[in-house]
């Protein structure tokens, strides 16, 4: 199936693997989790790779488009016993929004806290989007399981970018380390929703939002 891979400017990855056109390499599989050496990474999705990039590749700069098998699969990314890179490819824009509105949306699936639920409903139609708002919902939900990491990040994130849109445009560096800073919180709470989500309903869920919005930047 086709995927996509990050690397970094001399094409390589973990432990000088190098990568190229038609260039092709295998994993044995053996392991049940899939943070490992036993499983080469790799993204279904474009916009995913880019959303995931700030928490899992770091500095790579260098996106793939790959064909790989997979055999174990999580929410958030791939694991493969081969993967072929196929050509290098421009990666597509994420805005701050779409950022924050991934990180809510994947933190609904999983939480059904009410009060925190509510203050999702009125940020995501625009109704409510302030910072106060933002932080009280964040407050309000105690971190201690992956559930509540990916609802609390999802609230954090979300308040920063409020801080961030109420920044002086002129204030440059303060605004580029906000929209790090924004793109790493809700990164959290997609790796926490995405560790959350174990029924197949659950996963079927968070693959549809991702492939939303993978339409959206296509």
């Amino acid at each position: 199936m086709i995927l996509y891979k990050w690397t970094d400017k001399d094409n390589q990855t973990r432990d000088e693997t190098q990568w190229g056109e038609g260039v092709t390499h295998t994993a044995d599989g053996q392991s049940a989790d899939l943070c490992n050496e036993h499983w080469l990474h790799a993204y279904k999705y474009k916009a995913q790779a880019v959303m995931m990039r700030p928490w899992h590749v770091g500095g790579y700069t260098q996106l793939w488009e790959c064909e790989g098998e997979v055999r174990l699969e999580q929410s958030n990314k791939a694991g493969c016993v081969s993967i072929t890179t196929l050509q290098r490819i421009e990666e597509p824009e994420l805005t701050t929004e779409q950022r924050v509105t991934m990180a809510i949306r994947l933190a609904m699936v999983v939480c059904d806290d009410l009060n925190w639920r509510a203050w999702t409903i009125a940020r995501l139609s625009g109704e409510d989007r302030s910072m106060e708002s933002a932080e009280t919902a964040a407050k309000a939900i105690i971190p201690f399981d992956d559930v509540s990491y990916a609802a609390h990040w999802a609230a954090i994130a979300s308040a920063a970018y409020a801080i961030a849109y109420a920044i002086d445009a002129d204030a440059c560096y303060t605004i580029a380390y906000s929209g790090y800073a924004i793109a790493a919180y809700a990164v959290s709470a997609v790796d926490y929703a995405s560790a959350a989500a174990t029924t197949p309903a659950q996963l079927e869920q968070i693959d549809a939002i991702w492939r939303a919005l993978e339409d959206e930047v296509a």
